[in-house]
């Protein structure tokens, strides 16, 4: 998994490929193995159960009832599971990381071996990180506006800032815009922290 140390982690969640409809009452329970890098799993007795479970763990109660073969579902927030893993002292970018679980109940989805193809219909830890260099996790970035004529005092009616793009995108984003509180911006440098501590 290519994600730094202390990443903070915005969202993981598990997406399965449903193999057949299950209707039978479920719920799940999901923790990690609290070790920087999970070794490969084996068939000798208790690999799993005898692996040290992170303290986070997620409830997955009631999970809805599968429909069609093909269908993807995905678990809850399983965040605070993959913090604490990325947490550990052993861990770094690239290392592998466990997710294991138990329940009650039935559901029947693909898995690596018996998916075709295996990419695409074997489970998929889907993670959303943030930069473990700024304190909320989020990317900054800074445009500095120079000679800008404004007098001082003036009452400001409106400010927009206009972007041209370069490629096609729908996906959803959200920005958040602030400024430095600063009479004279200085101009930007290459050092750690430059903009994220202004």
């Amino acid at each position: 998994m290519p994600i730094p140390q202390n990443a903070p982690i915005l969202s993981a969640r598990i997406e399965f490929v449903v193999s057949a409809p299950g209707t039978v009452p479920t719920s799940m329970n999901f923790w990690g193995e609290a070790i920087g890098s999970s070794p490969t799993f084996t068939t000798a007795a208790n690999d799993l159960t005898g692996r040290a479970p992170t303290a986070a763990n997620v409830p997955w109660n009631s999970v809805p009832d599968f429909g069609n073969p093909g269908d993807r579902v995905r678990t809850p927030n399983l965040a605070s599971v993959v913090q604490e893993i990325v947490n550990n002292a052993g861990w770094a970018s690239g290392n592998a990381l466990s997710i294991l679980f138990t329940g009650t109940g039935a559901r029947q989805v693909r898995t690596f071996d018996s998916s075709a193809p295996a990419t695409t219909d074997s489970a998929q830890l889907i993670v959303e990180y943030g930069d473990p260099a700024t304190p909320t996790g989020k990317q900054i970035i800074g445009l500095r506006f120079e000679d800008v004529r404004i007098p001082q005092r003036q009452g400001i009616k409106s400010a927009v800032l206009e972007f041209v793009p370069v490629a096609d995108a729908t996906a959803a984003v959200q920005l958040e815009f602030h400024g430095e509180a600063a009479d004279d911006s200085l101009p930007f440098t290459g050092a750690a922290n430059d903009i994220s501590s202004r």
